[in-house]
């Protein structure tokens, strides 16, 4: 029944909407997709006429309206992917100090797996960090040849000091950049290849 007054006819609209509000968002969204793909050049010439300070104004005001849930997805990404995290904090660190390099969780898994999960220093089971050999601090640069695995307590105290816990007898890694293999020494001194 159309009506002659414009507000009454709104105010019936907001009603229908409300009381059917899944439906109403789901036939909102098939009516945007079914826009979007029948005019995808306009849908390109609003994305591209907005200007980088409105874009910037729509991120801000979008994070505030969702903190909460932003936040307890990042937390709970960061809780399932430790060795993400780590390998991404150390790219972060390599390209603020400028030392370049970088590796992935990938590749720090192998190298971990390469010497048994232990520790180079202390030779014990513990939770791993990557520590470089040459430090930031001092030139040392983020690629994998300058890394290895050890206990946080053996990493604390070796501290900034240069020195290379793969040249021990008992566990050797050579971390070769130009072939992109680790070369593993371990028990009996028996030589293992892992690719990476």
């Amino acid at each position: 029944m159309p009506y002659k007054d414009p507000e009454k006819q709104r105010e019936s609209q907001r009603r229908r909407y409300w009381s059917n509000l899944e439906s109403s968002r789901e036939r909102s969204r098939k009516n945007t997709a079914k826009y979007a793909k029948c005019h995808p050049e306009k849908i390109k010439a609003a994305a591209l006429a907005r200007s980088p300070q409105e874009i910037k104004e729509t991120q801000a005001r979008c994070y505030v309206k969702h903190k909460a849930r932003k936040n307890a997805q990042v937390s709970k990404w960061k809780r399932d992917n430790p060795d993400k995290v780590r390998a991404l904090y150390h790219k972060r660190r390599a390209q603020k100090t400028q030392a370049g390099g970088f590796f992935t969780a990938e590749e720090w898994f192998l190298l971990c797996f390469a010497v048994g999960f232990r520790c180079l220093c202390c030779g014990l089971k513990k939770p791993l960090e990557a520590d470089h050999v040459i430090p930031v601090s001092k030139g040392g640069s983020s690629w994998l040849w300058n890394i290895q695995p050890l206990c946080e307590s053996c990493n604390v105290k070796k501290h900034d000091q240069t020195i290379d816990y793969r040249d021990s007898e008992q566990n050797s890694v050579d971390v070769s950049s130009s072939e992109k293999e680790i070369k593993i020494y371990g028990a009996d001194s028996l030589l293992t290849n892992v690719s990476l």
